[in-house]
């Protein structure tokens, strides 16, 4: 299961993240329905495991994350992995990526995670939102 507390186990030790975000902003609504701003992306995240494990715990609060790919630098494999969220059971908004068939990430080897996600941006001033302001001399939202 998740950890016990909200920190991210010290297992693993990120090095390097490369993310993408593209919001998908709608100035008109089209059709009669509900339109709402959502954003997609990926990242990769670069990591040192510092002990031995059968699992990667992410944060994706309020996102919905797919196609993992877990890779083993030093010899370019490709790992199995299933995801495990846990942020309905018990609000602590962590991901699971666990990997297949009883395999553990080794101690003192780099692997790197690539996933996908897509979110719902938001008005709440948390994480990545939306926000609009006026413009006086033109009396213009923005």
């Amino acid at each position: 299961g998740p950890p016990p507390d909200l920190r991210l186990p010290r297992n693993l030790v990120p090095e390097s993240y490369t993310i993408f975000l593209r919001p998908h902003l709608y100035t008109e609504v089209t059709n009669e329905t509900n339109q709402t701003f959502v954003f997609t992306g990926n990242s990769t995240v670069t990591f040192l495991c510092l002990k031995k494990a059968g699992s990667i715990f992410l944060h994706s609060k309020d996102l919905d994350v797919k196609n993992p790919v877990l890779m083993r630098l030093d010899k370019s494999a490709i790992l199995k992995v299933k995801l495990n969220n846990y942020s309905t059971v018990n609000e602590t908004n962590f991901l699971e990526v666990q990997l297949d068939d009883g395999k553990s990430l080794e101690p003192n080897v780099t692997y790197s995670l690539f996933t996908e996600f897509e979110g719902e941006l938001l008005n709440d001033l948390a994480g990545f939102y939306t926000s609009q302001y006026e413009v006086e001399k033109d009396n213009e939202t923005r």
